[in-house]
């Protein structure tokens, strides 16, 4: 009964209000290198993205393409400036173009986040050039209920370039929830996104990468046949795994693509990672995951590391339920919220290493038991596993055993590892 109140307030709540959804895209479609990839863009959101939002969010729509002239650092300031809006509506601004990351010792505003380059890619930078940041605070500051600031472009340093790669990433059609586009778009908060982590490029196919995948993890959330309660949380997660996965598949001279999107609600700075990006393995499995090589708090493969309750993120003495921070008053990973996936804020890996990583799935966690060869062993004198990959690699589970109360069970005998996957029952 309390599902469905909910969703019965909700629905009164769209007809209640005067609710608009902002959409602005800056795309490069004139651009040598992208044009034909922004084009792409371009078309999902007009012909695919937007008429869903007109036919099934229960909000009018303000849609604006700003492309091949149009695509300037003063029409951009000047969409910025004159953005009329409410506290009932949304604002979503996507960009698709050039970009980089401003490392100067005496930049201005130095963050994670790329800075934007519109116009042609002739002349002076700092006349073209925005940061998303900048961007994401001129819209936080206009009245609205949801903000979402995403940009795909690459996050180098300066004096590096994006590549475009002739791939084809397949997004097959799916049916659409009237009900879930409704519930997702009566969200709040602040979103800001960019397609790679500093220091990465940005790479692109019939579109980039990234906007293929966030289609698609968009599509999955909201396709009648998803059972759960669509949220912008586990869109972004979705598409910055995927992101990763067909990046890791692909091979600019002779180097494997590495491209990891960041996101993050409120615009809070991403997690510096303390566990260096080198400090994983490839087991060549079939969808391209990459293992860390050592546990969280741990610095070798054999160490134990910390351990964790499910969805905290910080050692404790006591891992008793009365320690727990999801116990019986919780509302959140249970019939409250449905959610069964780990929030990026209540991920251990994420939280102490940074955006370059993550808590596995179960589903990475049953490829990896299906994929590999297993081997009970020892190393540096510690029990566990040596799990070898299709291709020869090889990764150490230490058998670490299990912290309850505040006693140490199963050390050398058994290794219990968490997933970000919720055990439904």
């Amino acid at each position: 009964m309390k599902r469905v109140l909910l969703l019965a307030l909700m629905l009164l709540s769209f007809s209640a209000y005067s609710q608009t959804i902002h959409f602005i895209l800056f795309a490069a479609t004139n651009d040598g290198d992208l044009g034909a990839a922004a084009d792409n863009v371009k078309r999902y959101f007009n012909y695919t993205f937007v008429p869903a939002l007109l036919n099934h969010s229960g909000m009018s729509v303000n849609a604006n393409y700003y492309c091949g002239s149009d695509f300037t650092k003063t029409k951009l300031e000047s969409v910025l400036s004159s953005l009329y809006s409410n506290s009932n509506d949304v604002i979503i601004f996507y960009f698709y173009g050039h970009g980089f990351n401003d490392c100067r010792s005496n930049c201005p505003n130095p963050n994670n986040y790329p800075t934007v380059t519109l116009g042609t890619n002739s002349g002076p930078i700092n006349p073209r050039m925005k940061s998303e940041l900048d961007i994401f605070n001129t819209l936080k500051n206009k009245p609205h209920k949801l903000l979402i600031t995403i940009a795909e472009c690459c996050n180098r340093c300066m004096g590096g370039s994006c590549t475009p790669m002739s791939v084809i990433v397949p997004n097959p059609p799916v049916d659409l929830s009237p009900q879930k586009i409704r519930q997702l778009f009566s969200a709040t908060g602040n979103y800001i996104v960019s397609s790679s982590s500093k220091g990465e490029y940005s790479f692109s196919g019939n579109m980039g990468f990234f906007t293929s995948a966030f289609k698609t993890a968009l599509e999955e959330e909201l396709s009648t046949s998803n059972s759960g309660y669509p949220s912008w949380s586990n869109i972004f997660n979705k598409a910055a795994s995927n992101t990763t996965t067909t990046a890791s598949k692909h091979e600019v001279d002779g180097t494997r693509c590495v491209q990891h999107p960041q996101w993050n609600n409120n615009g809070v700075q991403t997690p510096t990672p303390s566990h260096p990006s080198s400090d994983y393995v490839d087991l060549g499995l079939p969808s391209g995951t990459l293992w860390a090589t050592c546990n969280v708090g741990a610095k070798n493969p054999w160490e134990y590391g910390d351990y964790f309750a499910w969805g905290e993120t910080t050692p404790k003495s006591d891992y008793s339920w009365s320690t727990y921070k999801f116990s019986r008053n919780s509302t959140k990973y249970n019939n409250s919220d449905g959610k069964t996936t780990l929030y990026y804020s209540d991920d251990a890996a994420y939280q102490n290493w940074g955006s370059d990583w993550c808590m596995p799935t179960i589903d990475q966690f049953i490829e990896l038991k299906n994929k590999c060869t297993w081997k009970w062993t020892a190393r540096n004198g510690k029990n566990g596993y040596l799990v070898t990959g299709p291709n020869g690699n090889t990764l150490f589970f230490p058998a670490a055993g299990f912290r309850h109360g505040t006693s140490l069970y199963s050390v050398g005998t058994n290794g219990c590892y968490w997933s970000r996957s919720l055990r439904e029952s």
